[in-house]
């Protein structure tokens, strides 16, 4: 449902770029957000883990391949 699309740094703070796939949508995230029943647990260079509210279950996504031109 989601991809990990790349992660911006501010200073001290990152935000995760997650796309929804299936809504089509673009969310700039930080560590303790929620979005579509998650949270944000983590961010790190290569992935984002969040938790499903409902059912507390860790999910990973993974930083999204590069596309070739």
């Amino acid at each position: 449902k989601f991809t990990f699309k790349g992660l911006i740094k501010l200073g001290n703070r990152s935000r995760a770029i997650v796309e929804d796939t299936v809504n089509h949508k673009t969310y700039f995230l930080e560590v303790g957000q929620e979005v579509a029943g998650f949270k944000v647990l983590d961010i790190a260079e290569n992935q984002v883990v969040l938790s499903d509210l409902t059912t507390r279950e860790e999910v990973i996504v993974s930083i999204a391949p590069k596309a070739t031109p």
